[in-house]
């Protein structure tokens, strides 16, 4: 296999339309080949979320979001722990780092975070590349086909779920099963951890 190098992006939001209030960005910048999985970069933005306007809430995204353990709640939600930063300040620094990165952008269904982040780009008046768009799920299902007992990879520990960054770098493993299975049936090396992949500490990485 060619090493490929990819974007995984992740979302979490207060609804699940285009025009959701985005709480937080995680942005895994990753490279496959035969060896398995390199983490090049952890880049994570926490939002300010009440000084979005135009963007939208649903209430049953916020039920949700109390049903959630307290990491993820706190990560999400908290704004006195956490520092944020507006979100035009924050696309404007996601976007300086996706043409530092400019590989295919990976979301987690065509129309939750990449759909999410193209309405805020154009919100703010800012390019999104929409021929970087690719879909998670889509992969998901093309390994499937190929592999019909395909499992999709367990979560490593250390790896928080519905902490965007956390949950990008778990998606970026994804991938790269599904890569495998796609590349010829050919099985992932399993007891190989991402590389250079470290606890999520609070700190954004920009």
């Amino acid at each position: 296999m060619n090493p490929t190098r990819h974007n995984i992006l992740d979302l979490e939001t207060l609804d699940i339309q285009p025009s959701a209030i985005i709480l937080t960005i995680g942005i895994a910048t990753v490279e496959i080949s035969d060896g398995g999985l390199d983490i090049l970069g952890r880049h994570y933005w926490r939002v300010l979320p009440f000084e979005q306007p135009g963007r939208t809430v649903s209430e049953e995204t916020l039920a949700w979001w109390r049903s959630q353990p307290s990491p993820a709640l706190n990560e999400a939600l908290n704004t006195s722990d956490h520092h944020r930063e507006p979100l035009p300040q924050i696309l404007s620094a996601v976007s300086a780092t996706l043409e530092l990165y400019p590989h295919p952008i990976w979301g987690n269904g065509s129309d939750f975070d990449n759909a999410i982040m193209k309405h805020a780009f154009r919100q703010l008046s800012l390019n999104w590349p929409p021929y970087r768009d690719r879909c998670l799920r889509t992969a998901r299902q093309i390994a499937k086909s190929v592999v019909p007992d395909f499992q999709t990879p367990e979560r490593p520990a250390y790896l928080t779920p519905h902490i965007a960054i956390d949950d990008a770098e778990y998606e970026a493993l994804q991938l790269a099963h599904y890569m495998f299975a796609i590349d010829g049936n050919r099985p992932y090396p399993m007891n190989t951890l991402p590389r250079s992949g470290q606890p999520f500490d609070g700190a954004a990485v920009l």
